[in-house]
């Protein structure tokens, strides 16, 4: 780890809460009391004779200040162990495509739970993992169709036109192209069908505990509405799933 005082202070957002920080300074001096005459403690009148130490001043600016900074490498924290046990998947909105059926299921959920709202039985399962969990058997059991087909079957001459495979049946990873302004395939050694059936597998078994999910949700999407950003947050103590997680992580699966 590098120390905190290689933290970036000099962007647009630290400056601004910076600034706030160092204008509450004085409200806080006009704010502080000062100790009233019945307060004191009358021992002190029979040593009025002796010289009084002179009470240390607080540099309340700069005591300020030094909070602000303090959060600030808090919040930076923060940001970086969100980095490591969070990931973002992307959804497109074709009417075929996944998130329809995250949003089918998450509505049957909500259902169930206002028939039943006391239901606590051992079947029961948070939103999160049960979305969570609807997704990963989709992605099984699509995976396990595109599998079973030959290349001159509808499905797969469908999955090679949409760009999901490359030309060896394999599924290549891709990254944002700032050129381009446009997601293109990467060098990344690209995974084989069988490899990814048992990523799928592997999947499907670690995101049954609940508590290795704990956020499944959509975030609010930006421009036009082609694309939901849904962000999964895992438990760090899970080892399996956040490795499997960052390989599959800009995979075109």
């Amino acid at each position: 780890m590098g120390s905190t005082e290689a933290l970036n202070m000099t962007g647009r957002e630290t400056q601004e809460l910076l600034a706030t920080f160092s204008a509450m300074a004085p409200l806080l001096t006009k704010c502080s009391p000062a100790p009233r005459e019945e307060e004191r403690d009358p021992k002190k009148a029979k040593t009025q004779h002796r010289p009084q130490k002179e009470e240390q001043k607080i540099d309340l600016p700069q005591v300020v200040m030094q909070m602000a900074k303090l959060l600030i490498r808090m919040d930076a924290d923060q940001n970086l162990l969100r980095k490591q046990d969070s990931f973002v998947f992307y959804m497109q909105m074709e009417p075929e495509l996944v998130i329809h059926v995250l949003s089918a299921r998450a509505k049957q959920w909500h259902h169930e739970m206002a028939q039943e709202p006391q239901m606590k039985t051992q079947d029961w399962k948070p939103l999160r993992l049960t979305l969570m969990q609807t997704l990963a058997v989709t992605m099984q059991q699509r995976l396990q169709k595109l599998y079973g087909c030959k290349p001159a079957d509808q499905l797969y001459q469908t999955a090679m036109s949409h760009n999901l495979l490359n030309a060896q049946g394999e599924f290549f990873f891709q990254g944002w192209d700032p050129a381009s302004q446009q997601l293109t395939q990467t060098t990344q050694a690209p995974i084989a069908m069988e490899r990814m059936r048992k990523y799928m597998e592997q999947l499907v078994e670690t995101t049954a505990d609940p508590a290795n999910i704990i956020k499944f949700h959509s975030l609010l999407a930006t421009g036009e509405q082609s694309v939901t950003p849904w962000l999964l947050q895992i438990s760090l103590r899970c080892d399996e799933l956040q490795t499997l997680l960052e390989t599959l992580a800009g995979n075109k699966v």
